[in-house]
């Protein structure tokens, strides 16, 4: 796999188009039954980065155009304690693209629209909720869904 892919047209639009006042942040969100536990959920976090590495690249500004990276820091889970989708800063490579948030019994993935669509943030979650419940020893079956 390479380490770096150039921007497609999309990709391209989005970062000259992230500031303070739009963010070009979503977020896709899924309530449990019960409350979320933040080390089972790093893991499924983990295994669930493993299928879909796209979700782990950083945008970097070459020296005559944008190109994104792989970045080799790992994503970590967070307790939501600020408000959603919250602008990127200036530099988009101090920061993941892509972040986990838990809140009770709420998993909620924010993402730098430059990576994926809605569609493609959905089939992250679904995944991250499946692994997640996977590891809490749940029986759940994909149903060829995930």
């Amino acid at each position: 796999m390479n380490k770096w892919t150039k921007l497609d047209n999309a990709a391209i639009v989005f970062p000259s188009l992230a500031k303070a006042k739009n963010s070009t942040i979503y977020r896709v969100s899924a309530v449990l039954k019960e409350t979320v536990l933040p080390v089972r959920l790093q893991q499924a976090l983990d295994i669930t980065v493993k299928r879909y590495p796209m979700m782990t690249m950083r945008i970097h500004k070459g020296l005559f155009w944008r190109y994104m990276e792989y970045d080799d820091e790992p994503l970590r889970v967070k307790r939501e304690d600020d408000y959603p989708c919250h602008p990127l800063q200036d530099r988009m490579t101090m920061e993941a693209l892509l972040k986990v948030f838990y809140y009770q019994r709420r998993i909620s993935v924010e993402v730098f629209h430059a990576i994926t669509d809605g569609s493609g943030a959905m089939e992250f979650l679904k995944t991250l909720v499946y692994e997640y419940l996977r590891l809490l020893g749940k029986a759940v079956e994909p149903e060829d869904k995930i």
